[in-house]
Formats: structure tokens, sequence, C-alpha cells
């Protein structure tokens, strides 16, 4: 009871909250919550002047560093260093296929098995990561439009995560006539 009690007070509270947000942040007392494209904001030609020829071997340092954060089940930093190497080489089709991967997948199934919090919190923060692992999967798509693997990644997250039959078709039929397309993608 005590759960569905805070369940419900949560989605009460929630409006008003967003609207004193917007408040604060329209009379500038409230800075904005950074959005996950805060960093594709900045601009590739910024990033590759600062970092010059460096920017591959800093993009394979946060690679590295996400599969420390994946040991340590530690999802958000994971998402941050995948981010942070996708941003640096946003033509690295790998890079996007292993944050929808990370996400969508690894991340959700932690929670589905092991996260120790109550039902709600995990409903909650499943729906959250299997979503951002779609956006982040839409995002690849627009720098990757021909990508058949982040299509493919993106269809795992439909088929076995979100459990939608529709979408997961749509992402296999929308493989049909690209290169690497998977014998299989029709008959799915």
């Amino acid at each position: 009871k005590i759960v569905l009690i805070l369940l419900i007070f949560g989605f009460v509270r929630s409006p008003f909250e967003s609207s004193l947000r917007k408040e604060l942040q329209e009379a500038r007392m409230l800075l904005p919550t950074p959005g996950h494209s805060a960093m594709a904001q900045m601009g590739q030609s910024a990033l590759m002047g600062m970092l010059g020829g460096l920017r591959t071997l800093v993009a394979t340092g946060y690679l590295l560093d996400s599969y420390r954060h994946f040991d340590n089940e530690d999802w958000d930093e994971n998402r941050k260093s995948l981010l942070l190497a996708t941003y640096l080489e946003p033509t690295e089709e790998s890079h996007w296929v292993d944050l929808v991967w990370h996400r969508g997948i690894n991340a959700a199934a932690w929670l589905e098995t092991r996260a120790q919090l109550p039902e709600i919190e995990k409903r909650i923060l499943f729906h959250e990561y299997t979503r951002d692992a779609i956006e982040l999967g839409e995002a690849g798509l627009q720098n990757l439009p021909e990508s058949v693997e982040i299509r493919k990644q993106m269809a795992e997250v439909f088929k076995e995560k979100i459990k939608d039959p529709c979408r997961t078709a749509q992402m296999y039929g929308d493989m049909a006539g690209l290169d690497g397309e998977p014998m299989f993608a029709s008959r799915f």
C-alpha cells in the first residue's frame, strides 16, 4: 500500500514540479538540466579542433573506461563513457551499437535479475533504460543512416526487452535492401 501511495503522490506532484522548474528556468533562477545531447550541441568541429589527432586515442580511453563501469554494473557511468567515445567518433558504428546494447540489454537485464531495488523503481528504471537505448539508436541512425548493425541492436531491444513485435518487425523491415542485411531480416 505504501508503494502505491508513493507512486500516486509522485504522479500527482510531477506536473507541479515540471511547471515550477520551467518557471524557475525562465526566471534564470535555475539552470536548465543538460540533456544527453549537450555534448552533441558542442559540435564535432569543436571537439576535432580541441583534440586534433588525439581524438581517436581519447575515444579509445573512454571506451575502455566504459568496460570498467560495465564490470562494476555502474550503468550511468558506462553510458557517459560510451557517449563521450561516440561523440568523439560519431561515424564509428560499433560505439552506437555498444550504447544501445549496454543500455537496452545489459542494464535492463541487470534490473530484471540482480538489482536490489523496490519493484516499482525497477520498472521505472527499466522503462528509462530501454527508452534511452532506442533514442540513442535513433541518434546513431541519424549519423549512420545505412547502418544495419544499429538496427539489429534496436530490434533486439524491441524484441527481448520492450516486447514490441511491431517495432521489432519495423526495424527488420528497415534493413531491407541495405548493404549487409542479414538473411533472416525479411523472415523476422
